[in-house]
């Protein structure tokens, strides 16, 4: 297989960032590290019938073994920040330095070894090297996938359904059916969006039905939003305080590196379901002879589906810790946003990896200054 260029730059472009996220997070500093670290060394099977297998557990597992690694057992009680916030940019436990521990280095690099040939075959394609591009300039993105967390699986699993859905129909499904059982049960809010809008696609397709979709995608943001605000406001002895970093909340999917801000999050849901709406919007007035026209009007009806599911599963049950359902349509996301407002503009292509680099350059500067102002 001959390699481009161009998506060797780009993979150097998101390692680089990668390791700097890697060693500029202290141990178990990363989402639920701790859960992830304790589950690597103590999963019971690769499978599971209710979703959530451990094959991410067994593959770390089998390759720390290999290089002789132990279980390291971590006093949490005795680590704790007491002055730890969650609306603050304050580490969850004491540190005497920034850099990990060598076993939580290791397994954060091991993602790399499934990542990077992933990545390698995702790139042939030049439309995919403007998304990755794309995807560079959310720190969020980079961030994530150097996390000991299987989560980063969901993002790969949703790429490939990305880039396979109308070539390999059965394989695809048969794929993100065993994607389920092995790897996170996220994956069956994608198969359910699969299988209803295959079930759309028998029907006429009606501009109607289309507006009637995006009606409906736009009361249950509403609806949402007041749902969860109440929980929220709600909870006793709830002190807001003001964000520290504003800048983080626009580019990173928790709000902080490091913790998760509730607040922080929440406007980070409230400024992603504008971007959406205003894509989807912008489709409606896209002219029949546009060489996308059908591909667009796929994803759009595609991103509605997805997300009135995910707004009946946040309805039911009421958390902002349900990020986990997004990252498998980042992509299609991207694939809009590109269309609609990009229009693979090849002169902006520069500036949006300038833009990579200050973005993920202010975020290695926010690490430092976390951990030297603690």
């Amino acid at each position: 297989m001959r390699i481009n260029k161009n998506s060797v730059f780009l993979i150097g472009i998101f390692s680089i960032y990668y390791l700097i996220y890697v060693f500029l997070i202290p141990s178990y500093e990363n989402p639920d590290e701790t859960a992830h670290y304790k589950n690597t060394y103590n999963v019971a099977s690769a499978f599971s019938i209710s979703g959530d297998g451990g094959s991410y557990y067994n593959v770390h597992l089998y390759f720390a073994k290999i290089i002789g690694l132990d279980y390291q057992e971590f006093d949490i009680d005795l680590k704790k920040n007491s002055n730890f916030s969650y609306f603050g940019n304050e580490y969850r436990y004491g540190h005497n330095a920034i850099f990990p521990s060598s076993n939580i280095v290791f397994h954060r690099l091991l993602n790399l070894l499934f990542i990077i040939p992933f990545f390698f075959l995702f790139l042939k394609h030049k439309e995919n090297r403007v998304l990755f591009s794309l995807s560079l300039c959310v720190p969020g993105f980079v961030w994530f996938m150097s996390n000991l967390n299987p989560d980063v699986l969901n993002i790969l699993v949703g790429i490939i359904f990305f880039s396979n859905k109308e070539k390999h129909f059965f394989k695809v499904f048969v794929f993100m059916l065993l994607s389920f059982f092995f790897l996170d049960r996220t994956i069956i809010l994608l198969i359910a969006t699969f299988f209803i809008y295959s079930l759309y696609n028998i029907f006429p397709k009606i501009k109607k039905l289309s507006f009637f979709l995006f009606c409906i995608f736009l009361g249950s943001c509403f609806w949402l939003t007041y749902n969860i605000g109440k929980n929220i406001i709600s909870v006793p002895n709830f002190e807001l305080e003001p964000i520290k970093s504003l800048f983080t909340v626009l580019v990173s999917f928790y709000g902080l590196l490091g913790n998760m801000s509730i607040r922080a999050t929440l406007l980070e849901y409230g400024l992603f379901f504008i971007i959406v709406f205003l894509v989807i919007i912008k489709s409606f007035f896209l002219n029949k002879e546009h060489n996308s026209y059908y591909e667009i009007g796929y994803w759009v009806r595609f991103v509605i589906i997805y997300f009135i599911l995910w707004f009946c599963i946040l309805t039911l049950a009421p958390t902002l810790d349900q990020g986990r359902f997004f990252y498998p349509i980042i992509f299609p996301i991207l694939y809009l946003f590109n269309k609609l407002v990009v229009k693979n503009n090849v002169e902006l292509s520069t500036k949006v990896l300038m833009a990579s680099i200050v973005l993920n350059g202010l975020m290695f500067v926010k690490l430092i200054y976390i951990y030297i102002q603690k």
